[in-house]
């Protein structure tokens, strides 16, 4: 069988050839899409899962603390800075005990700012099933606790820390560094080509503005998360003859001795009571007789003797020094409201109810609470975390004159840009005055604690309510609209220069 050869086509050689001019709709929510799935994805960095928990459970509350950083990044940047002062505190800690000659403690290898954000992720747990746990009666209902940094200090304070290297920790890590290398080169492509077209005078979509607010928070999470390990599974389990007796220690210290899943992480750190907390503890040379439990009242203490006297912080934790002689205490002719936090006086000799101290949880929380370490006041740290929320509404306000397919589009976007601005001024304003007065600041934590019910607690809680309302609709609207909007847009906005154009991207 004859084969047809085809006719010989003149094909035009040519050299190099520039890309088009412009973009379209589609490249450009692409872009964008891809900037803000890798800012959002990347940047979160999770605690350690509790034990038994599936990969699929695990990407999927990945996957809700990455629909956070797209409608409230500024709530990740809270928790990857009171995260990152934690792990900051508990490394400065730990190296002072090392420099003070403590024995056992941190004896071969340094300890980091990666170890601190591996304590702080819940890296160190007990685990009831190894040997030296099952010395005895089983008095944990849990598999594994988790040491909060509270916890890890106090092993550093005993000298039990277990000594793991830094290579070990970066060993469990998933940290990808070409996965990063992808995305700082896209969030740069993203924040040169907005810079240059305002500096042509080409408009900037709100899209690319809800992207770069984005981008933003995000750079910021990488720098507080930049030595945190990333999607590590399996802890480091302490062992040792002393595990048994101070896993005992730390449980009854803990909330998760008395908490149940109803109030979990519900008001967590007002709601629930500690076993530790009913202890009575007394530092003299009385009977053991006098170290007993004792019933919960909120009942007024009233004085036996006349020259009695009670301290206002009546309690102890484990990092107080205690001190038998009464010219060491600060004692004041007081009567505080309730027996939890009173100093008992009988005779010359003193007792504490001791306090509750968050040393180990059932499972990380991810949201910083108390169990984690800070040395600043939560209200310098709550004007922060809203100082980041007026950042963020600003780069919306900076939009103010972008064009939007219709007027009504226009003005929510600045209301809602403009509400973010006066929310975060107003609640910074707020934290300030409770930080600079201490009635404002008890008259706050009566409220969160919600012992009593005045007209003015239900005032604010209606008040914060449909403000918080209003805040929520606000921040959902943003990232909505930055997407409604692509359907009309001014032809202007798809021109792009020529020098943006050769620059690497995705």
């Amino acid at each position: 069988m004859e084969i047809q050869r085809p006719e010989f086509i003149n094909y035009t050689f040519v050299g190099y050839v520039p890309d088009p001019d412009g973009r379209g709709t589609l490249s450009l929510l692409f872009s964008c899409l891809v900037t803000l799935s890798l800012c959002v994805w990347s940047a979160i960095h999770l605690d350690l899962p509790p034990y038994g928990e599936s990969d699929i459970e695990y990407a999927y509350r990945y996957l809700k603390w990455s629909v956070l950083g797209v409608f409230g990044p500024e709530l990740v940047i809270w928790a990857a800075w009171r995260q990152f002062i934690s792990a900051r505190t508990l490394t400065k800690y730990v190296k002072e005990r090392s420099n003070n000659g403590q024995r056992n403690v941190n004896k071969r290898q340094q300890w980091t700012m990666v170890h601190g954000f591996y304590a702080g992720m819940g890296g160190f747990v007990f685990d009831t099933a190894t040997t030296e746990m099952l010395q005895g009666p089983p008095f944990v209902p849990q598999r594994r606790l988790h040491l909060t940094p509270r916890g890890v200090q106090l092993l550093a304070r005993c000298g039990l820390l277990p000594d793991i290297s830094v290579e070990e920790i970066k060993d469990k890590s998933k940290t990808d560094g070409s996965g990063k290398l992808i995305c700082y080169v896209q969030v740069g492509w993203m924040v040169v080509q907005a810079a240059v077209r305002v500096a042509v005078g080409l408009p900037i979509t709100p899209l690319e503005t809800n992207t770069i607010g984005h981008v933003v928070c995000a750079l910021i999470n990488y720098a507080l998360w930049w030595y945190k390990p990333k999607w590590i599974k399996e802890p480091t389990i302490l062992r040792g003859d002393w595990t048994r007796e101070m896993c005992a220690f730390m449980y009854m210290s803990s909330q998760v001795s008395q908490e149940n899943k109803v109030s979990r992480d519900v008001l967590r750190d007002f709601g629930v009571k500690t076993e530790m907390s009913g202890v009575l503890y007394t530092p003299s040379d009385y009977s053991s007789e006098n170290a007993r439990s004792h019933e919960e009242s909120n009942e007024d203490i009233q004085l036996t003797r006349p020259n009695g006297a009670f301290a206002t912080k009546g309690h102890m934790a484990f990092n107080d020094e205690c001190e038998p002689s009464a010219q060491a205490l600060h004692i004041e002719n007081a009567v505080t409201k309730t027996t939890t936090s009173a100093m008992r006086d009988t005779g010359s000799n003193r007792s504490w109810w001791c306090a509750s101290e968050e040393l180990v949880v059932e499972r990380p929380r991810n949201w910083p609470g108390d169990d984690l370490l800070r040395h600043m006041q939560g209200h310098l740290m709550g004007i922060i975390l809203w100082s980041s929320s007026t950042v963020y509404g600003a780069v919306h306000i900076a939009g103010w004159n972008e064009i939007f397919p219709t007027d009504i589009e226009s003005w929510f976007w600045r209301a809602s840009g403009a509400y973010i601005v006066f929310s975060g001024l107003l609640w910074s304003l707020l934290n300030l005055m409770g930080h600079l007065s201490g009635s404002v600041w008890w008259f706050w934590y009566g409220i969160l604690e919600g012992a009593e019910r005045k007209r003015s607690h239900v005032l604010i809680y209606v008040l914060c309510c449909i403000g918080g309302t209003f805040y929520v609709v606000a921040r959902v609207y943003l990232v909505l609209e930055a997407f409604i909007s692509l359907r009309s847009l001014p032809a202007s906005a798809y021109d792009s220069p020529s020098c943006i154009l050769t620059v690497p991207h995705i």
